[in-house]
């Protein structure tokens, strides 16, 4: 049997990397970045739960390069299994070290399923849902060279 968890992080480290990246989320074509959240919100809170009260600026994507490359299956535990329920520190806990440095956005780009594949079987008898997450690069990003 295969032991599924979320990798832990330091509560520095969430921080850290919350302030440097931040969730999108879309809604009717348009993808919005959220209101700050507290500490305690970015482990408890799913930041999907309330997304016309927490929506705010519109993201201007010219300014964001998607990293297609680093698209990542992503776990998240669930109350019930009918409730899909995300936070960012889940999110943020999964984003490779070694890729930190070069992301500033993510976004959940497919909601989970139920379909029968072994793999969300496993993580699904153990308590959690997959998704499928995707980095963005910010254009000032000075770790990262654009090309074009």
């Amino acid at each position: 049997m295969y032991n599924v968890s979320i990798p832990a992080i330091s509560k520095e480290e969430l921080l850290a990397r919350y302030k440097q990246i931040k969730p999108i989320v879309e809604m009717d074509g348009k993808k919005y970045f959220l209101r700050e959240f507290t500490e305690e919100e970015l482990i408890t809170k799913s930041y999907i739960a309330t997304l016309q009260e927490d929506k705010r600026d519109l993201v201007d994507m010219s300014l964001y390069e998607p990293c297609v490359q680093m698209d990542f299956e992503c776990i998240h535990s669930y109350g019930y299994p009918g409730c899909f329920k995300p936070s960012i520190a889940e999110v943020l806990a999964q984003i490779e070290e070694m890729d930190v440095k070069y992301v500033d956005a993510f976004e959940i780009i497919e909601y989970p399923t139920l379909n029968s594949s072994a793999k969300n079987k496993i993580v699904f008898d153990q308590g959690y849902h997959i998704s499928k997450v995707r980095l963005y690069a910010s254009r000032n990003n000075e770790n990262v060279q654009f090309i074009g």
